[in-house]
């Protein structure tokens, strides 16, 4: 019984709440850093406890933080004005946006540890403790007319 609630728990866990993807151009629009990895935690009370642009392999210490950032508003902004609605956050644990570039764009080392790194920290929390939502940049295609008229 046991292993079936742990295979049923880490089935229900390995999600993300929400998965947004945008195009550089889109990004650059707001005030979003440009840049990937990111990561940007949010706590129980919607106040900003972790942000870093870069590969973070502690993850599951950055949860624990307990004093709020001060740019926790301003933040919130950010990512609402590009993802162009509320954000949604966990009452009863963390909120985490996660930003990361789509392989079909290029190499990104940093990336591709930082999923496997995410991935992990929802296989050992429960699905209520954690909200996770990634950003995913990725490649646009468009056409430039460049015949005489």
């Amino acid at each position: 019984m046991k292993k079936l609630l742990l295979l049923i728990s880490l089935f229900t866990s390995i999600c993300f709440a929400e998965n947004y993807e945008f195009t550089h151009r889109q990004i650059i629009k707001t005030k979003v850093k440009n840049t990937a990895p990111q990561v940007i935690i949010f706590n129980d009370k919607q106040e900003l406890i972790f942000q870093a642009d870069e590969y973070v392999p502690n993850i599951l210490s950055k949860l624990r933080i307990k004093d709020p950032l001060a740019n926790s508003e301003q933040m919130k902004k950010n990512l609402k004005s590009l993802i162009k609605k509320d954000l949604d956050f966990n009452d009863q644990g963390v909120t985490v946006y996660f930003v990361t570039i789509s392989p079909d764009i290029g190499l990104c080392p940093p990336c591709r540890q930082q999923e496997k790194v995410m991935d992990k920290l929802l296989e050992k929390l429960p699905n209520s403790a954690v909200n996770m939502n990634s950003i995913t940049l990725i490649n646009e295609t468009y056409t430039i007319d460049v015949s005489e008229k």
